[in-house]
């Protein structure tokens, strides 16, 4: 067995980014984006404050998700497919495949189990909700430990 060890290279200065601090804000999901992309914001806000969109007026949250890079049949937000394997949404460009959902005062589901007692109908279309970005100018204040 080889131990390797690491070697640190310097960061370019010119390339550094800062994140904003995160709200709940951050949680709407925008299916007007492409497929890829929101499986990727649902990943990096997974925990809090999480992904959201919104049905009938209720607050339903995406605990994981694949993509399908497949032209989207239908307008972004329809609601493609719904079966064990997951919600397929209709995005920008691709498919968004919903595997884990939850509802308020849930526990987080696979999709086979949430739609046996929350169905979600085909050719429905969910609203999108603009995503603002998590980069800033600056690195945001962080409060004194006391």
């Amino acid at each position: 067995m080889t131990l390797s060890t690491s070697i640190p290279v310097p960061q370019d200065e010119a390339k550094v980014t800062y994140a904003r601090r995160l709200t709940r804000a951050d949680a709407p999901l925008d299916f007007r984006q492409p497929a890829a992309v929101l499986r990727q914001r649902v990943l990096s806000v997974e925990g809090w404050p999480g992904s959201t969109f919104d049905h009938r007026a209720t607050l339903i949250k995406v605990g994981a998700a694949t993509a399908d890079d497949t032209a989207a049949p239908s307008a972004p937000g329809t609601i493609v497919a719904a079966d064990r394997t997951g919600v397929r949404i209709a995005c920008g460009h691709g498919v968004l495949i919903v595997t884990h959902l939850q509802r308020p005062g849930g526990k987080m589901l696979p999709a086979s189990e949430f739609l046996a007692g929350y169905p979600l109908a085909v050719g429905e279309v969910l609203a999108s909700a603009e995503m603002p970005a998590f980069v800033a100018d600056q690195p945001f204040p962080r409060t004194p430990k006391a």
